[in-house]
This record gives C-alpha cells, sequence and structure tokens, in this order.
C-alpha cells in the first residue's frame, strides 16, 4: 500500500478517510433529482371551492379520476413528464407560470394563498382531451388543487 507523509511528516498507509468528522467538504453535495422518484398525492390544499373546485364532481368522473391516478403512481416523475400525445407530440403533463395561466385562476390562487408562497408555477396533469388536474409539484410531491374538466385554468397554445 502506497505511503502518504501528511503537513506534520508523519507517514500514513492508505487512502485518506473520505469522512473526517467535524470536516465538510464544500460544493460536493449532490442534487436531488425526484425524476427518479414516484409520484405522492397530498390532498391538503384541495379546492372545493370556486371555478375549479371539486365540489361539483360526479361519482364516475371521481372514479375515472381515482383510476387514473393509480396509474400515474405506478410512474417515476421522468415518465410523467415525458408523456406526449397526439401527432405533434405534444406534452401531457407540464408546468405552467401562473402569470399564464387565465386570470380567473391566477384570481383564484390569490384567494387561495394570499401570501407570496415563492410559487410562480402549476403543474398540470393531463386525464383526456381537456380534462387536466392541477397542483403545486414540491420534490416528489404533488399538491392537488384543481379540477379543470373543460381546460379552462390555462388556454392551450399559452404554454410550450
Amino acid at each position: 500500500m502506497p505511503q502518504n507523509n501528511n503537513k506534520k511528516g508523519k507517514t500514513t498507509t492508505g487512502p485518506k478517510p473520505l469522512v473526517v468528522e467535524g470536516k465538510h467538504a464544500r460544493g460536493t453535495g449532490l442534487a436531488r433529482s425526484t425524476d427518479s422518484m414516484q409520484i405522492c398525492w397530498y390532498i391538503g390544499y384541495l379546492d372545493k371551492e370556486g371555478p375549479f373546485g371539486w365540489e361539483n364532481i360526479d361519482k364516475a368522473s371521481l372514479q375515472e379520476i381515482i383510476e387514473k391516478a393509480k396509474h400515474f403512481e405506478k410512474m417515476k416523475w421522468s415518465e410523467i413528464k415525458q408523456a406526449t400525445h397526439g401527432k405533434r407530440d405534444k406534452s401531457n403533463n407540464h408546468f405552467v407560470p401562473i402569470s399564464d395561466c387565465t386570470k380567473e385562476a391566477r384570481d383564484r390562487y390569490k384567494e387561495m394563498f394570499s401570501t407570496d408562497q415563492g410559487i410562480d408555477e402549476i403543474f398540470c396533469l393531463r386525464l383526456d382531451g381537456q380534462c387536466r388536474i392541477w397542483g403545486i409539484v414540491q420534490e416528489h410531491v404533488f399538491k392537488v388543487l384543481w379540477w379543470d374538466p373543460h381546460h379552462g385554468v390555462c388556454s392551450s397554445g399559452k404554454w410550450k
């Protein structure tokens, strides 16, 4: 095994330890990617009222959403973000800046979160043709906000 001389002239054998008690290397933290993680649901922000509230959902639509949610739970975030549809491979699920949402959606967001939450975009999960679920994504958690059966939170074409 090779020998190394340290600063005090003492001879040591073997590699230096990766972790030294009381010392922290700068700039070596690994960025935590959530793309390899599965989606987790949080319904504490679920909006029951308002234009995109869940109070008017019918039983059949709710059952369909539950089945699609179970399907999403089997996917990693990278798969959710990469899912596309149509001839032009339009993105199914994506972030949308709150500023690009309709006035009705922006106003409702402000009603729900009266103080600045430091959030400038929300995430859209496409369920079918026009139906969407909107929420806030923090790490791998999807915090459900709205049910949008008619694509009314953001007009299509507003985002890329």
